[in-house]
């Protein structure tokens, strides 16, 4: 009994890491330079700005995919929903800090 007990644990303690490894977060974007920005700079971090909302967006239906697979299978817990709220909550303040960047940078552009 415990020759067959050892190995699912093994194999579920593999997937379960391996299943918070699939959800990668993407780094967010930043400028060449943090200050005076040419319009092409400030058009490339755009860009750029909207590609790493295209993969955050892919980030969190992974993270959503990975909730729905906990749950179907019984093995969420407490911790791992809250790891899941920290991951989600870390998420959205890089999105808002990248988004909030830009439009500082886009808002000192236009305003000389």
């Amino acid at each position: 009994m415990n020759r067959l007990l050892l190995p699912v644990l093994i194999a579920s303690s593999l997937l379960s890491s391996l299943a918070n490894a699939a959800c990668t977060l993407p780094a967010a974007p930043t400028p060449a330079s943090p200050t005076n920005l040419e319009r092409s700079e400030l058009q490339d971090w755009r860009q750029r700005l909207e590609v790493y909302l295209d993969e955050q967006g892919r980030y969190l239906k992974c993270m959503d995919a990975m909730e729905k697979t906990a749950r179907g299978t019984g093995h969420d817990t407490e911790q791992r929903r809250l790891d899941r709220i920290g991951r989600y909550s870390k998420a959205m303040a890089e999105m808002t800090d990248a988004v909030d960047a830009y439009n500082t940078q886009a808002e000192a552009f236009n305003a000389r």
